[in-house]
């Protein structure tokens, strides 16, 4: 083969690798995938990018957008593979039918396969695929409403319309300014711990004083219109003055919440009825010196006087104290129970099947996987864990 001839190759191989990237990329939109690599965790697969785009923050898009060159590079890329394996099909004599039976056997197998396939390009791409979750923190988006964090699941990009809410409210002792300082325990911490949730994780911080049931609601709309996740499966846990605010949201806006769980806490509202239009979990310990128990027995023979417990499920557990149930939040079981109910039940049933005791506490973190990394933590800083009162 001349000089010239196998520029006249190279050349026809460059266009023929670029003609071939682009189509890869009009492919690729039309079944809305992209990748993207995010803080350099690893790269992510979105399902439906326009979607993705839509939900985002700002931030977020420009990670999206800042990889859009890398991604069509990337395709280019594998454009060429394919076209210097047809290439060698040729070089072994292979006919133009030969050729092009095999590259679309290939092909087919590949679209087959397309799931197993893309995992597989992500762990070659990066050695470090990361599960696609990061907790942000959201600050004075509500005016005159409460700073919280929104945890993304790992396959929240995934479900995304699927994907259920958990707004947990937290005690008395984390009150305050410092967002940092709610994640020292409950279901972010479970999560750090290893425990696998997968729900959008919202937990707001209180400044001082009761919780608001409307501001509450507030952080909720914030969400919905935010991220793309599934409104008829919202719930909402707590514990001691959270607990309260649990009764108090769950009471006040029933139709809205799937279920509820309130630890060591009691109800601020007079007319407690709205408890009983849900299904609602209430666990408090005996031998609590903080908050009484009870604080939660008023509520549940309220309940019972007006015939409004068929959805109700309470447990006193003897000799606990105000941190024991704590250890509810790191339980599998816990969310087992909570996702196991949704708006759209008919007549709403409580979960009864799923049971919750004091033994299962010892072994909260038996079944965490431990080596999960950390949330990735977009937009803030890292939480320096303090000693003293967690409650």
């Amino acid at each position: 083969m001349t000089t010239e001839s196998r520029n006249a190759s190279f050349d026809v191989n460059f266009l023929a690798a670029i003609v071939s990237g682009i189509s890869m990329r009009i492919v690729m939109i039309r079944y809305r995938y992209a990748f993207i690599s995010v803080n350099n965790r690893g790269c992510c697969l979105f399902p439906n990018a326009k979607i993705v785009k839509k939900n985002l923050t700002q931030e977020e898009k420009d990670l999206f957008f800042a990889k859009e060159s890398e991604i069509i590079l990337w395709m280019a890329t594998g454009a060429c593979l394919f076209h210097c394996f047809s290439l060698s099909l040729h070089q072994l004599g292979c006919g133009f039918l030969e050729i092009h039976c095999s590259v679309a056997a290939i092909i087919y197998i590949m679209y087959k396969m397309r799931k197993t396939l893309f995992l597989l390009i992500l762990f070659l791409a990066s050695l470090k695929v990361s599960a696609f979750d990061y907790l942000r923190a959201v600050k004075d988006e509500i005016p005159g409403g409460y700073n919280f964090w929104v945890y993304t699941p790992v396959d929240y990009f995934y479900s995304m319309e699927q994907t259920p809410v958990i707004i947990f409210l937290h005690g008395a002792s984390l009150c305050g300014r410092n967002l940092d300082r709610v994640r020292r325990y409950g279901p972010l911490d479970a999560i750090v711990k290893g425990r696998d949730i997968d729900a959008l994780t919202i937990v707001p911080q209180n400044p001082g004083g009761a919780w608001s049931p409307k501001k509450i609601m507030d952080v909720l709309d914030w969400v919905k219109t935010h991220y793309a996740c599934d409104t008829t499966r919202v719930y909402v846990l707590g514990m001691s003055l959270g607990g309260y605010g649990t009764m108090d949201v769950c009471g006040t806006y029933p139709d809205r919440i799937a279920a509820g769980m309130a630890i060591c806490g009691g109800c601020s509202l007079k007319d407690v009825s709205g408890l009983g239009k849900l299904p609602f979990w209430i666990i408090h310990g005996t031998a609590d010196r903080a908050v009484s128990v009870k604080q939660s027995k008023v509520v549940v023979e309220k309940l019972k006087e007006g015939s409004n417990d068929s959805r109700l499920i309470y447990d006193w557990w003897q000799g606990a104290n105000h941190g024991t149930p704590a250890r509810v939040f790191y339980l599998k079981k816990t969310y087992q129970w909570l996702f196991s109910h949704s708006l759209v039940d008919k007549d709403r049933p409580v979960n009864r099947d799923i049971d919750i005791s004091m033994g299962d506490i010892r072994k909260a973190y038996h079944d965490v996987n431990r080596n999960v990394p950390s949330p990735e933590l977009i937009d803030g800083p890292s939480i320096v864990k303090e000693e003293g009162d967690e409650y």
